[in-house]
């Protein structure tokens, strides 16, 4: 730390893999989380999902202040890299782990989120039935928590999906709505 201090950035996975081999929780989940989310932004999707499943076993270990947050936050990002790599099983199950574990912390909005995240990846899966019944739980549990986004991207993916399988009734007036 003390050697990059002016230019961390460029060196996040290697402060995060010794601060994890030295057993020093807060650092090595710091930096693997950094590690992870610059690697996911700049879609090394591999390299992110190394960095969130080491992310989780950290987390199991140690136990900070928010850690079922920060678990809920990497499903999300693992489920989006398994897809960009086009692991879709993978995928839906990082979405469904985040689905459980939403619902169990009693999180609405999250469960809004990976109830849309489901019905997005199943129907890439070629299951437009359980993704139009996913993102249709979605767009109510949006409506009842308010999350106006999450209401938005369901709602649309719902009217793209409908297009695409050729309900164009159905899709004019969802969205429209």
């Amino acid at each position: 730390e003390r050697l990059y201090r002016n230019n961390l950035s460029t060196h996040l996975a290697s402060l995060a893999y010794h601060f994890y081999e030295a057993e020093d929780w807060s650092k090595a989940l710091g930096y693997t989380l950094q590690a992870g989310d610059q690697a996911r932004r700049s879609f090394a999707c591999e390299e992110a999902l190394i960095c969130f499943d080491r992310g989780l076993e950290i987390l199991t270990r140690s136990h900070p202040d928010g850690h079922e947050d920060m678990a809920l936050q990497l499903y999300g990002w693992k489920g989006q890299m398994h897809s960009c790599l086009g692991q879709r099983e993978k995928a839906l199950k990082a979405f469904k782990a985040m689905l459980s574990m939403a619902r169990s912390l009693n999180n609405r909005a999250t469960e809004a989120e990976a109830y849309f995240r489901i019905g997005w990846i199943s129907f890439y899966m070629h299951q437009p039935g359980r993704a139009q019944q996913y993102l249709l739980k979605a767009i109510g549990l949006s409506k009842e928590e308010n999350v106006a986004e999450m209401q938005l991207k369901a709602t649309s993916f719902l009217g793209f999906a409908y297009t695409v399988l050729g309900k164009l009734k159905e899709a004019k007036a969802i969205l429209i709505s």
